[in-house]
C-alpha cells in the first residue's frame, strides 16, 4: 500500500483493498474477536509464568557464579545480559499496547467485540500510506532485540530469524510488501494486541531456550577424590524390628579400579565386604522402631596421603503394616474416559496376598490395576491384604474423578496462532491434541468449520480442507487471518466418550 508513484490500475487495486478491509471490519464475526481476546489473555498468563521461571533460573546461575566463579561467572553475566535485552523489549511492546488503547473508552477496553477497528494501529504506525515515526521506531526495536540476542546467543540465530525477521514479504503478485504493513496495517485492534503478546512470548521463549542450552552445555569435571560423594542404597527405606539391613554403599562415578584402603561403618571395618567398588551390606541388625543413622567413611590414598570420604545416611524402622498403601501412578485424580493405572500394595505383603476392588477397576498383574471411572465425582478403592502371620488388614482411599480437559486444535501440530503460506494450509492436516495432559491419548478430527474474512463459514467433514474451503482460501490475501473452529474430535479407540469443546486455530497467511 505504501510506495512511490503508482499506476491508475494499482491505485484502483489499493482502493478496492481499503474497501475490503472496511467490509471485513464491519462483518467480522464478533465471536472471532472474543477468541482473540482469550488467546491474548492465555498468552499473557504464560508470559508471566515464563518470567517467574526465568528469574528463578537466573537466581540459580547467580548462586553458581558465587560458588564457582571460574565455571559460572561468564555464563551468569551473559544470561543477565539476555534477560535485560528481553525485559527491555518486553516492556517496549507493553508500552505499544498501552498506546493502542489509550484513547479508547472504558467500555471498549473491556469488551473485545468492540475492538474490531483497525484505526488505532493505522494511526499509530502509518501516515499518508507510509510508516509513521512510531512505526519506524517499532521496526527498529524489533531489529535491535534480534541483533542483541544474536550476539549473546549465536546458537539462537535461526530461531530469532524465524520469529523476528522484519524483511519485506513477497506478495502473490511478486511485489515486496514491507513487514510492518503486512502484519499490522488494516488488522482489527484485538488481533494486533494478540500478535504483540505473541511477540513477547517469542522473546521469552528465545531467552529461555538460550539460557537452558547454555547451562545444559556446561561440563562439570570435579576429578579430586574430595569431590566424590558416598551413596548408600538400601534395598528398602524402612525395616521391621528384627530384620537385617540389606543394600549397597557406592561412590558416584566409581569403577572397578577404585579400591579403598579401608571402609569404616558405625565404627567397624568392613573392608572385606568391598566388591567391585561397592560395600555390600548384609548381616547388620536394623535396630528397634524409630530413626537410625548409618555413619562411616571410605579411605583412599591420594598423593601418598589418606583421603577420607564421609558416609552418612538415615533410615527408619517401622512397625509391621496394618493398612494398605494405595497410590495413583500418574496423579491424585482419575480421569473419566481414560484407563488410569493404579498401584495397590501393602509393605511387607506379597502381591498374591493382596486384593483390591472399585467400580470400573480391573487387575492387570501383581500390584498393577486399571480403573475406568463411571458416573459420579469420586470413586473409592478398597484393598485387603494378609500378613505372613495370617492376620488380614484392609483400608480404602477415595479419588476425585475429572473429565478429560479441553483439547487444542492444531495445524501442522502447531496450536494457537500459526503463521504459514496458504499453499501449505491447503494441504495441511487439522488435528487436535491434549496439551500438557498426563495421558498419551490419540485424537482424530472428524470435522470442523473454516472461515476466511468476508466469506461465509464453510463446514468441512474430515481433517483436511475440502474443495469449497480451498476455493475460499485461494481468494484470501497475505497477512489476512483465517479461522479453523468448531473442531469435532474423537478419542481413537473410544469414540463413545464426548470430548469437551476443542480450542480453535488461527492462521495468519504469509
Amino acid at each position: 500500500m505504501a510506495g512511490g508513484k503508482q499506476s491508475a490500475r494499482q491505485k484502483m487495486i489499493n482502493l478496492m483493498y481499503l474497501v475490503f478491509i472496511s467490509m471485513l471490519a464491519m462483518n467480522m464475526d464478533k465471536k472471532v474477536l472474543t477468541v482473540f481476546a482469550e488467546m491474548n489473555r492465555s498468552s499473557a498468563e504464560s508470559n508471566a509464568a515464563a518470567k517467574v521461571a526465568l528469574d528463578k533460573d537466573l537466581k540459580t546461575l547467580e548462586t553458581n557464579a558465587s560458588d564457582k566463579p571460574d565455571k559460572w561467572k561468564d555464563k551468569y553475566t551473559k544470561a543477565k545480559a539476555m534477560a535485560a535485552a528481553s525485559d527491555e523489549f518486553f516492556s517496549y511492546i507493553s508500552g505499544v499496547k498501552e498506546e493502542l488503547v489509550a484513547k479508547l473508552d472504558e467500555e471498549t477496553k473491556k469488551n473485545p467485540e468492540k475492538q474490531d477497528s483497525p484505526d488505532p494501529i493505522n494511526v499509530l504506525f502509518f501516515k499518508d500510506g507510509k510508516e509513521s515515526k512510531k512505526g519506524a521506531e517499532f521496526v527498529e526495536k524489533v531489529n535491535e532485540f534480534r541483533t542483541k540476542m544474536e550476539k549473546l546467543a549465536p546458537e539462537a540465530k535461526s530461531a530469532l530469524t524465524l520469529k523476528f525477521n522484519t524483511d519485506p514479504i513477497k506478495s502473490e503478485d511478486g511485489k515486496n510488501v514491507p513487514w510492518l504493513e503486512a502484519h499490522f496495517e488494516g488488522f482489527p485492534l484485538i488481533a494486533v494486541k494478540t500478535y504483540l503478546t505473541k511477540m513477547q512470548s517469542d522473546a521469552r521463549s528465545v531467552e529461555s531456550k538460550a539460557i537452558s542450552d547454555m547451562v545444559t552445555g556446561a561440563l562439570v569435571d570435579d576429578a579430586s577424590m574430595n569431590k566424590y560423594k558416598a551413596i548408600v542404597a538400601f534395598d528398602k527405606s524402612a525395616y521391621y524390628p528384627g530384620e537385617t539391613l540389606k543394600g549397597r554403599i557406592v561412590l558416584g562415578r566409581y569403577d572397578n579400579s577404585m579400591v579403598p584402603t579401608d571402609v569404616i561403618i558405625n565404627g567397624r571395618s568392613v573392608k572385606d565386604k568391598v566388591q567391585d567398588g561397592q560395600v555390600v551390606l548384609d548381616g547388620m541388625a536394623a535396630g528397634g522402631v524409630g530413626d537410625h543413622t548409618l555413619k562411616g567413611q571410605f579411605i583412599y590414598k591420594e598423593d601418598g596421603k589418606n583421603v577420607p570420604i564421609a558416609i552418612e545416611t538415615k533410615y527408619s524402622v517401622i512397625p509391621k503394616p496394618n493398612s494398605p498403601v494405595i497410590s495413583a501412578d500418574k496423579m491424585n485424580v482419575v480421569y473419566r474416559g481414560v484407563a488410569n493405572p493404579i498401584t495397590v500394595s501393602f509393605p511387607g505383603i506379597s502381591d498374591n496376598k493382596i486384593s483390591a476392588s472399585a467400580p470400573g477397576m480391573t487387575r492387570k498383574s501383581g500390584t498393577s490395576y486399571v480403573i475406568r471411572p463411571r458416573s459420579g465425582k469420586t470413586v473409592k478403592i478398597s484393598a485387603t491384604g494378609k500378613l505372613p502371620s495370617g492376620v488380614s488388614v484392609s483400608g480404602s482411599k477415595t479419588f476425585r474423578i475429572k473429565d478429560i480437559p479441553n483439547p487444542s486444535g492444531t495445524i501442522r501440530r502447531e496450536a494457537g496462532v500459526v503463521t504459514m503460506p496458504k499453499s501449505s494450509l491447503a494441504k495441511s492436516t487439522v488435528g487436535a491434541e491434549l496439551l500438557d495432559f498426563d495421558f498419551d491419548l490419540k485424537l482424530r478430527v472428524v470435522g470442523f468449520s473454516f472461515r476466511v474474512p468476508g466469506k461465509p463459514t464453510i463446514k468441512v467433514s474430515g481433517n483436511k480442507l475440502n474443495g469449497a474451503a480451498k476455493s475460499a482460501l485461494s481468494r484470501a490475501k497475505p497477512g489476512q487471518t483465517v479461522m479453523i473452529f468448531n473442531i469435532a474430535a474423537k478419542i481413537v479407540g473410544n469414540s463413545s466418550y464426548r470430548l469437551k469443546r476443542v480450542a480453535p486455530v488461527t492462521i495468519i497467511l504469509k
